[in-house]
């Protein structure tokens, strides 16, 4: 029988995933009714700012605690209020450096939302540090009932706002009230008193392992956003709000498993390297090409079907994102190829040649991005497509000693699901034009259901191996890696 404290785990991680990914299509249905995308851009680019230095207020104290081979309530403690004054340093400085030399003129936020804005950093980040105690436990559950009943009241709140000022302030609540509301609900479902005394000695410990993995994250988190701050730069915030929302639909697919990538990838992969490394990159091919036959059709249906996307489920406000997303989708599917990447060297405890490909990533980017996109939003697609491609193979030539295949052998691996989603893609596009008639939400519906049985119909006949894969997964979290959590 499989463990049920993991399947309960892996059930409510992704429940959580997707609840995330229904609640930000809410917000954008709702918001976009009442915020220009002017408005939009200029909103993102605040929040854009200040959820980079989110990274450095967290200094990887939170993944500290994860690896912790015994629960101490004094380290937990220390890590929690180490977490509180970095976040206050932090916000201290930013609304100083703001108030004195930012030009708030130029953008539809003044001072004071800006202010109430960074608070949603010194909640995020000490949220992170009660989540690590949580998913030591396994304890993905109360998470994800804590993000559902955070988001729900910061909604109403953020509804409030909305009805007594205008759009803009009323997305400040809304992001601000949710990452509070979560942290005071967190403390609250706390088992343990994380205000005792705290470990001196354990201090040194926290920055020391911090120090490496935050400025991976940093360069991590700025080649994530590097697309929107070079819009912003040398573009306008109209296309920064447009770039940002269509992003935003690509990500909520890559969410279904970068979401999970520390509360069950990197455990499970841990896992099986420590146990049964001759293994490791045997699996570690079965898990892409689990990944990929999910998210390859998800992405084919989007770049098909996007403005019938943009007709049935996004509000009008956001029409001009049509013509961006299959170029979107197709940086979707190449970025979905190293989903494992940077768990792997996690797990390999090579953190630094995930460091190396990261600032390569991002020297490569500073100079496609500074010299390319005052072009346009179509140039800066493209060179997310050219940089992830570069990036993708020099991933793989690195990795391919630790799973023992090379980069050739790894792409072969994946052959027949490349084959059953070209098929997909041309069925897509012949029905899409000439076979059904598209007329409303439910022809729509219908299309994408008949359109996903044909690709796993085909997936089926080429490749009935991936569903076998499915099974491996539940087999390897019945097996004995996960006695000492269940």
């Amino acid at each position: 029988m499989i463990k049920k404290p993991v399947l309960d785990s892996v059930f409510w991680s992704y429940s959580n995933v997707l609840w995330n990914g229904f609640f930000s299509l809410l917000v954008i249905f709702i918001f976009s009714k009442f915020l220009n995308l002017d408005e939009y851009g200029n909103f993102v680019g605040a929040y854009l700012f200040i959820d980079i230095l989110t990274v450095i207020g967290q200094f990887g104290i939170a993944n500290y605690l994860i690896k912790l081979k015994i629960n101490d309530n004094q380290i937990f403690s220390t890590g929690f209020l180490l977490t509180g004054l970095i976040s206050l340093i932090i916000i201290l400085i930013l609304n100083l450096y703001s108030f004195l030399f930012l030009n708030f003129e130029k953008y539809s936020l003044n001072f004071i939302p800006f202010l109430i804005l960074t608070l949603y950093l010194p909640a995020r980040n000490l949220t992170s540090v009660i989540n690590a105690i949580f998913l030591r436990s396994l304890k993905n559950k109360t998470i994800t009932l804590i993000a559902i009943l955070s988001a729900s009241l910061s909604l109403l709140i953020a509804l409030f706002f909305l009805y007594k000022t205008n759009g803009i302030y009323a997305l400040i609540a809304l992001f601000v009230s949710r990452e509070w509301t979560k942290l005071i609900l967190s403390i609250i479902y706390m088992r343990i008193n994380i205000f005792t005394n705290i470990k001196k000695s354990s201090i040194k410990e926290m920055l020391l392992f911090g120090s490496t993995l935050t400025l991976s994250t940093i360069v991590n988190k700025i080649n994530i956003e590097a697309p929107k701050i070079f819009c912003f730069l040398f573009l306008d915030s109209k296309s920064l709000g447009i770039l940002s929302a269509c992003l935003l639909i690509v990500n909520s697919i890559h969410n279904i498993f970068r979401s999970t990538t520390y509360s069950l990838w990197v455990p499970v992969l841990s896992k099986i390297f420590l146990e049964m490394p001759q293994r490791f990159g045997e699996i570690f091919i079965r898990f892409t090409n689990v990944q990929i036959s999910i998210v390859f059709p998800l992405f084919i249906i989007i770049a098909i079907n996007n403005y019938e996307i943009i007709e049935y489920i996004i509000p009008e406000n956001l029409e001009n994102i049509g013509y961006l997303l299959p170029y979107s989708c197709i940086y979707g599917m190449i970025t979905s190829l190293s989903y494992l990447i940077i768990p792997s060297w996690i797990v390999l405890n090579r953190t630094v040649e995930g460091l190396k490909i990261e600032i390569i990533k991002l020297v490569i980017g500073f100079t496609l991005f500074i010299n390319f996109s005052s072009f346009g939003l179509e140039s800066i697609i493209f060179i997310l497509i050219i940089q992830e491609l570069l990036i993708l193979f020099y991933s793989k030539i690195k990795i391919s000693p630790y799973i023992k295949k090379d980069i050739l052998n790894q792409f072969i691996s994946s052959t027949k699901i490349f084959i059953s989603s070209i098929i997909f893609f041309i069925f897509s596009l012949i029905n899409s034009f000439y076979l059904i008639k598209i007329t409303s939400i439910y022809s729509f519906i219908y299309v994408i259901i008949i359109s996903l049985l044909i690709y796993y119909l085909s997936l089926f006949v080429f490749d009935r191996g991936v569903f076998k894969e499915y099974k491996h997964i539940f087999i390897i979290y019945n097996s004995k890696f996960f006695k000492n959590k269940s």
